[in-house]
């Protein structure tokens, strides 16, 4: 065979063994890391919304040049309890809706009084005091109602915010939401850091390290059997400044 023939091959096979290296090297988390920088950079909603419950806003915090990634930390789990989330929403939603049918059996039976106790409230006029004492108990039913109202809303927020991690990571492209609510499991994380270079929304560069945050769900159906859901980016930090995003 021909030196050159041989000296090309040689070369050849030398660069197609540099580029196979250099695609073991890269570790998933750094091309989850990676896709998610270059959405946020041309702000590709879709793809964010498919891999993300955070963003890195490029008119406020920049776009990200280039990454260098140091490390990734150890894996930590959190116990998903959607369940239990799922049985507060619903005790907190039958305690309104029983409070609601008492404050308005008291409305019905006491409706022309309250009506004068709104009257002269709207006119800023004192209360007669024959209507003193329901302008008491309604005063208290209209607190007890805002009481009522804000813990379902703190219950359906504390579910909303549960359930949409493990619904992202466990669906599948153009599928069905998968039905969380009675699956048991954790909910696994871990850090990468990186050296990042960012352009600022005014031109200027700055370096700052970065931690990105990547969970997902690992749980049980109903059935028994294990699903492992995607890595989703939860979290963006400035490891100086400890500032989220």
């Amino acid at each position: 065979m021909d030196r050159r023939v041989r000296a090309g091959m040689a070369v050849l096979a030398s660069t197609v063994l540099a580029g196979v290296l250099g695609c073991t090297n890269v570790q998933p988390e750094e091309k989850i890391v990676k896709d998610f920088f270059r959405a946020a950079k041309i702000r590709d909603n879709a793809a964010l919304g498919a891999s993300a419950t955070v963003s890195f806003e490029p008119r406020t915090e920049g776009t990200v040049q280039s990454l260098t990634f140091v490390g990734v930390s150890p894996e930590r789990s959190t116990p998903l309890v959607l369940k239990q989330y799922d049985d507060t929403f619903d005790k907190v939603r039958a305690a309104e809706a029983e409070f609601t049918q008492r404050k308005n059996a008291y409305q019905r039976e006491n409706i022309k009084a309250i009506q004068r106790v709104i009257q002269a409230e709207d006119a800023r006029k004192a209360v007669s005091k024959a209507d003193l004492k329901v302008q008491a108990e309604w005063n208290t039913l209209r607190e007890e109602a805002v009481k009522h109202a804000r813990a379902v809303s703190d219950a359906r927020m504390q579910l909303s915010n549960a359930k949409a991690l493990a619904e992202l990571s466990l669906s599948t492209p153009n599928g069905p939401t998968p039905d969380v609510t009675h699956m048991t499991g954790q909910i696994m994380a871990k850090d990468v850091t990186a050296d990042a270079s960012i352009k600022l929304p005014d031109g200027k560069t700055t370096d700052k390290q970065l931690v990105v945050t990547l969970e997902r769900a690992v749980v049980k159906t109903e059935k028994g059997t294990q699903q492992t859901g995607r890595w989703i980016v939860t979290r963006v930090r400035d490891a100086k400044a400890g500032k989220t995003s």
